[in-house]
């Protein structure tokens, strides 16, 4: 049998056995509830091969929120963790004409990839 002291060691105990768990469970939902996602592509011009080290910009047409990011060596960019909403993806290769796609929309925890920004034209 426990004694009086005991059950309320026992019964505190078990109190932050219930708030620890309570408060894990808030942090897996937050983590599960995501407000962003990806746009990736890859810059290439007329004869498609990938145009390195050049700037996209990713700006967020409501809010005027804007990433830059730049391409990697073979022309693939990737921009993580973008806030949901409706893009204008621009670059400007060196020695091309400056392109511009618009109306790209992100979703929630979506991953898009960009053709239409990978259309380069030299000048």
């Amino acid at each position: 049998m426990i004694s009086k002291k005991g059950r309320h060691v026992l019964g505190s105990l078990l109190y932050l056995v219930a708030i620890l768990l309570l408060s894990l469970s808030s942090t897996v939902v937050h983590a599960q509830t995501s407000t962003v996602g990806n746009i990736n592509g890859t810059v290439r011009d007329p004869q498609g091969a990938g145009v390195p080290k050049t700037d996209v910009v990713l700006k967020e047409e409501r809010t005027g929120f804007t990433r830059t990011v730049k391409t990697d060596d073979n022309g693939f960019y990737s921009a993580p963790s973008l806030p949901i909403g409706v893009y204008t993806v621009s670059a400007s290769p060196q020695g091309f004409k400056k392109t511009t796609n618009t109306g790209v929309e992100l979703h929630v925890s979506e991953s898009g990839h960009q053709p239409g920004a990978s259309d380069w034209r030299s000048d």
